[in-house]
């Protein structure tokens, strides 16, 4: 999905998945070349319904479309500050086409999975 702000164009992917283990690699809608962030990111049960995991940790990279992925600002995070308002949102600068989800012992309150959303502007 894609819609016009006042001076870009802003690209929208979804990110989700119903399983919180390993890592997990999305191909973004399009190549972009300029800011890309994290718009919200949570976790979820087996019904869908939000929860708050207790203990593990997320971390998300960015690639220009190789299997090189590069460390993004305020990438990695605890899962149980996901919907945290004072979480900053995690974000990369330059031409993106790929993300990769890594977590690390996510567990409690019954997660089984994630959703999200990556937010890119383009020129």
């Amino acid at each position: 999905m894609s819609y016009y702000n006042r001076y870009l164009r802003v690209l929208e992917s979804k990110i989700e998945a119903d399983s919180v283990t390993g890592e997990h690699i999305f191909n973004l809608d399009e190549f972009a070349p300029r800011n890309n962030q994290v718009e919200y990111f949570y976790f979820v049960n087996s019904s869908g319904n939000k929860v708050s995991p207790t203990a593990g940790s997320v971390t998300i990279t960015m690639s220009s479309g190789e299997d090189i992925y590069n460390t993004i600002s305020d990438g990695t995070f605890n899962a149980a500050d996901a919907m945290s308002e004072n979480r900053p949102k995690p974000n990369a600068h330059g031409k993106v086409a790929k993300a990769k989800i890594t977590f690390t012992n996510v567990s409690g309150n019954g997660v089984a999975g994630f959703r999200g959303l990556i937010a890119q502007a383009v020129a």
